[in-house]
């Protein structure tokens, strides 16, 4: 898996502590997928007690970039 990411998304990265091997994680293993804006697809999945959000686009197979990340409590 190729993972290319938006300066926004590493910003988000450090500011949720959120690690490469998570949004990986997401991206393979998800739980959830949703559409998201202009071509974008969600992908969530709950790791250690947050769930968390990976917005991102497929350029080709197993080949994704990502716009942000996003982490809450999981419920």
């Amino acid at each position: 898996m190729e993972v290319q990411y938006h300066a926004h998304a590493r910003s988000r990265q450090v500011e949720r502590s959120i690690t490469d091997a998570d949004v990986e994680e997401v991206l393979r293993n998800y739980e959830t997928e949703l559409p998201a804006k202009s071509g974008r697809r969600n992908r969530y999945k709950s790791i250690s007690g947050r769930r968390i959000r990976v917005t991102f686009h497929v350029l080709s197979t197993d080949e994704y970039y990502v716009w942000t990340v996003t982490a809450e409590v999981s419920r």
